[in-house]
């Protein structure tokens, strides 16, 4: 039951119009990332979820293109994804 802490924390902040939000850099933005975690594993996994995505989620990354030719971001954390997980448009908040 205490995934429902998130669930409901989350659907609180969603009410804030989106032009006051934080913008996110991922294609999944993190509320929605951290809600289906918590949603679909409980309120561990939503939390670890949250605690990644707050690290994670903010400017400062820069794309890589491997020697495959794959491109990749390395984030503020040094964590790296895709550069496909990572929004188009974002780049012009940056």
């Amino acid at each position: 039951m205490l995934r429902i802490i998130i669930l409901v924390g989350i659907r609180l902040y969603w009410l804030i119009p989106a032009k006051k939000r934080r913008k996110c850099i991922f294609n999944e933005s993190c509320s929605i990332h951290v809600y289906k975690k918590a949603q679909e594993n409980g309120f561990i996994s939503g939390l670890k979820a949250l605690k990644t995505r707050f690290k994670q989620c903010r400017s400062g990354y820069i794309f890589y293109t491997s020697p495959d030719k794959k491109e990749w971001c390395i984030l503020v954390d040094q964590s790296i994804v895709p550069k496909d997980d990572i929004r188009q448009n974002y780049k012009e908040h940056v």
